[in-house]
């Protein structure tokens, strides 16, 4: 058998590393899709909307209905106590979360890969 050219120039050729070309590792990005993306978002923050517009709204009827002589101060979500901290945090805000749960699990089953760009090239 004739000596090949890498025989000639390395005679011990386990001494010698030869370096050959790697397969790049696959990335693989998931994007939602964007009108999805905008309508889930949309969403979200029309949820968070509703919940700080419903709270004004029952505090105002509390001042309406609860007032005598016409003073009334909006309390702070923090300084609630009691049943009133419970109707009006606790439990819309346990919906808004579940909102924010929910369209984030949608976004993520509507997820699509994106084919890497060393593909492409």
């Amino acid at each position: 058998m004739a000596p090949t050219v890498r025989d000639q120039c390395a005679p011990n050729a386990a001494a010698v590393a030869v370096a050959e070309p790697r397969a790049t590792p696959q990335v693989i990005q998931s994007k939602v899709p964007t009108g999805l993306n905008v309508f889930l978002w949309f969403l979200r923050l029309g949820a968070l909307f509703l919940w700080g517009l419903g709270y004004v709204q029952v505090m105002g009827m509390a001042c309406a209905f609860g007032s005598v002589n016409g003073g009334c101060w909006m309390r702070m979500p923090w300084k609630l106590r009691g049943e009133d901290l419970q109707f009006l945090v606790y439990g819309p805000g346990a919906i808004v979360a579940l909102v924010f749960i929910v369209t984030w699990l949608i976004g993520r089953a509507f997820a699509r890969p994106i084919a890497d760009q060393n593909k492409l090239s």
